[in-house]
């Protein structure tokens, strides 16, 4: 079963969200690192998580919709996790990283 996990509460998580309905994929679950954001995402469906190692266990797909700042430091903990990863922005500023 494909089950994606969003990380991030905000407009592209959004607009995400949408994508992944419209290709009839279940989202089943959404953390992000802002806590305002976070309690945004308390009223989206489906399941907010207390954290990222909850997510990464609710999920075998990560979609990360996050500041690209931030990018690196999730898809590395996301490989390690053993998850796939979709992300619109590189990974890491530099081809070394």
């Amino acid at each position: 079963m494909i089950r994606i996990g969003l990380l991030g509460a905000g407009t592209m998580t959004v607009v995400h969200n949408k994508v992944w309905q419209e290709a009839s994929l279940a989202i089943t679950a959404v953390w992000s690192p802002s806590r305002r954001r976070q309690r945004l995402a308390e009223h989206q469906p489906p399941y907010r998580q207390r954290g990222f190692g909850a997510l990464c266990h609710h999920a075998n797909i990560l979609n990360i919709c996050t500041p690209m700042s931030s990018h690196q430091a999730y898809t590395v903990c996301a490989a390690e996790a053993g998850l796939h990863m979709v992300g619109e922005r590189p990974t890491g500023k530099r081809t070394s990283s």
